[in-house]
């Protein structure tokens, strides 16, 4: 339904997308551009699901940490997952929640690191 009523309403859509989630993979079917969404301070499950925020370390806080773990993301190479495994994602957006306290340092981090990594970082 989501799917359906951004391809019906909007000129040119982008919808953005969890990495297999069942609304990229609608939009993909529809034939609707997705930007795959990866999420800097949030842990994974070895099934590409993000961790629950009841499980312990499912948020994450060290900027450190984050800016290292998503670079590693955004190149394609695998990440431990909280389960105990290694997902890799493709990641065409990061979002960082603004509920996080460090979101402003994350974010500005994140965006040093990956400029200096030669990436674009850009709004749509």
């Amino acid at each position: 339904a989501i799917v359906d009523a951004i391809a019906s309403t909007m000129e040119h859509p982008l919808l953005y997308a969890q990495p297999g989630s069942k609304t990229a993979e609608a939009a993909e079917m529809a034939g609707l551009p997705v930007a795959f969404e990866v999420f800097a301070d949030r842990s994974y499950l070895a099934n590409g699901q993000l961790a629950p925020r009841s499980m312990p370390g499912s948020i994450l806080h060290d900027v450190d940490a984050i800016t290292t773990r998503l670079l590693r993301m955004v190149r394609g190479e695998s990440i431990p997952t909280i389960d105990g495994g290694e997902i890799t994602f493709r990641s065409d957006t990061i979002c960082v929640h603004g509920d996080t306290p460090q979101a402003v340092n994350i974010a500005t981090s994140l965006r040093n690191t990956l400029e200096s990594a030669e990436f674009t970082v850009s709004a749509r």
